[in-house]
């Protein structure tokens, strides 16, 4: 008999009339049977087993949880003693068993007060029951999941309502059901990713707040909006890109308007899941509005350490009306007052005086990019080969080091002009064919996939990573670059010159300024598309090489200071 038939078993155990001591022992010779220890529980087990293989499945750490439930869930209880809690995304139950913890500790603190104020008679004898019927909810589409929850509170209450363990899609089936408290850990995926036919009803359904690059971890926040009580409180992880992304004006405005933020918790590149490539934040939503949202961020943006501790977190207060559809910036007052003295500073942002391209799209590498010492192996002639760089030639000193050549075969006019080349690049023509472009007859199987007009890469630019720990801007002039490098053109009528803009660009004045709002990855990363960067301002007429930046930009000493003292 296999896991899911032995859960589905002492589900049926679990529901039915039997005493409680022997569906213990009989949820003790289950954990025997597949080797667990006692305080191993069936969920951690399954999480392993089956559910990490499952895209956009995380289970959140113990102390994230916790932290939590601390922040959402206070003297509620004592309020009201029906208040109903969903977790819309329940799984196993990591989130509902601690706050069925987190309850029950409430409840036996303030039993008195309660029984007197609401006309109760609660007791450690019923209380279980009562939390379990009135106060705990969870849906998810995984029906093993819930078995496995119910056994487990089971485990711990000696008792189970099944009927508020609800196997739908949260999302997309109706449930007319409305709750007080929403806390959850929904799924990370973009709807690419998604089946097909699901995606697009995702789409349909939630086009007002996402869009292609949209998260489905985003649809929780709308769809749990619509599943709560005029007075409220929402709590949720998500994706953190929403927060600056360009992709997610439709969320923040949707947010923004239909409730209110009273804490977000921004993990800013400090990835507390193991073995998951997650950027998260947390956003605490509430009914009652607020003039300012409590906003945390780790002490130090570089921890790589996985356990979650509220201490190593610094927080500080925005004005909730500073946020707008657009990106938000979640930063301290300095921050705010130095790029308040640059923007004042400046009349134009890099976007109106510059335009960005990125760089080639091979389709296959290995076809065309070679070494010196294959290229002249292999007699590919010298028309054709051009020097090549990836994002990784750029190095932190802002110097391009590069030893290897791309063959480009958009100057190959026919097969017979350059037969060497050809011969080359046939070695993986089946691959090249499989190209959609190829396949569609855009290109011809021996070019490029995404080949640019080779003129930009010959004349004067500047040229960046688009993914960095550091500002990286170095003007070239003949390289020619792969799609994780970009370049910015100064358009003809501008007056500033390259050298100038370069210093800017590079300056700790201008590194501080673009990762106050760009997109912070994992760890030390931020991303540098040119749809981020081109919301800077520069200056461009009353500004030399030999001016000072902080003298030009009147910052004071503690200002300073603060620029010099920022490590990103």
């Amino acid at each position: 008999m296999d896991f899911y038939e032995n859960i589905d078993n002492l589900y049926k155990e679990i529901l039915s009339s039997k005493d409680s001591i022997c569906k213990k022992l009989l949820i003790k010779r289950c954990k025997f049977f597949f080797g667990l220890k006692n305080e191993t529980s069936f969920g951690d087990y399954y999480s392993q087993k089956e559910a990490d293989g499952k895209k956009g499945v995380v289970y959140t750490p113990k102390e994230i949880v916790n932290y939590m439930i601390n922040h959402t869930i206070s003297d509620d209880i004592i309020k009201n003693p029906f208040i109903r809690i969903l977790d819309p995304s329940c799984g196993c139950g990591s989130i509902l068993l601690l706050i069925f913890d987190k309850l029950r500790d409430i409840y036996i603190r303030n039993l008195e007060i309660i029984n007197k104020v609401h006309g109760l008679s609660l007791n450690l004898n019923n209380l279980n029951k009562h939390i379990l019927d009135n106060n705990l909810f969870g849906i998810d589409i995984d029906s093993t999941a819930l078995k496995i929850l119910a056994i487990e509170l089971y485990e711990r209450a000696e008792y189970v309502n099944e009927k508020n363990l609800i196997n739908k899609d949260f999302l997309l089936d109706d449930y007319s059901d409305k709750f007080h408290i929403i806390i959850g850990n929904p799924p990370y995926v973009g709807t690419k990713f998604l089946d097909k036919e699901y995606a697009g009803k995702i789409r349909e359904k939630y086009k007002n707040i996402l869009n292609d690059k949209g998260d489905l971890s985003y649809c929780f926040i709308k769809k749990s909006l619509q599943r709560v009580y005029d007075d409220y409180k929402i709590t949720l992880i998500t994706s953190r890109y929403f927060m600056e992304a360009l992709s997610g004006e439709k969320l923040r405005a949707y947010i923004l308007s239909e409730s209110n933020i009273y804490r977000i918790t921004d993990f800013y590149g400090y990835r507390p899941f193991k073995n998951a490539g997650i950027d998260p934040a947390i956003i605490f939503l509430e009914s009652k509005p607020s003039k300012s949202i409590i906003v945390s961020k780790p002490n130090s943006p570089n921890q790589t350490k996985t356990s979650f501790q509220e201490s190593s977190f610094n927080s500080f207060t925005v004005a909730t009306n500073s946020l707008s559809s657009e990106p938000w910036r979640l930063q301290n007052q300095m921050v705010l007052k130095i790029i308040d003295k640059i923007e004042q500073r400046c009349k134009r942002t890099l976007g109106e005086i510059c335009n960005s391209y990125q760089g080639i799209i091979t389709g296959c590498d290995k076809a065309y990019i070679v070494t010196e010492k294959l290229a002249l192996e292999h007699n590919i002639e010298k028309d054709l080969l051009k020097p090549w760089i990836k994002s990784s030639s750029i190095s932190l000193d802002k110097k391009i080091k590069s030893s290897a050549y791309i063959i480009y075969s958009n100057f190959i006019k026919n097969e017979e002009s350059h037969p060497f080349a050809i011969k080359y690049i046939a070695n993986y023509k089946d691959k090249l064919m499989n190209r959609r472009e190829c396949r569609l007859g855009r290109r011809k199987w021996y070019e490029l996939q995404w080949g640019r007009d080779s003129s930009l890469f010959e004349r004067e630019k500047i040229i960046f990573p688009y993914k960095s720990a550091t500002n990286r801007f170095v003007i070239d002039k003949g390289n020619y670059f792969s799609a994780d490098i970009y370049a910015l053109l100064l358009k003809d009528d501008e007056l500033i010159s390259y050298e100038l803009l370069v210093k800017l660009l590079n300056s700790k004045i201008y590194e501080f300024y673009y990762k106050s709002f760009a997109k912070k990855l994992g760890g030390s990363l931020y991303e540098y598309y040119p749809n981020n960067l081109i919301r800077l301002y520069v200056p461009t007429d009353d500004i030399s090489m030999d001016m000072d930046l902080y003298d030009y930009f009147k910052f004071s000493e503690s200002e300073i200071e603060y620029i010099e003292k920022f490590k990103g």
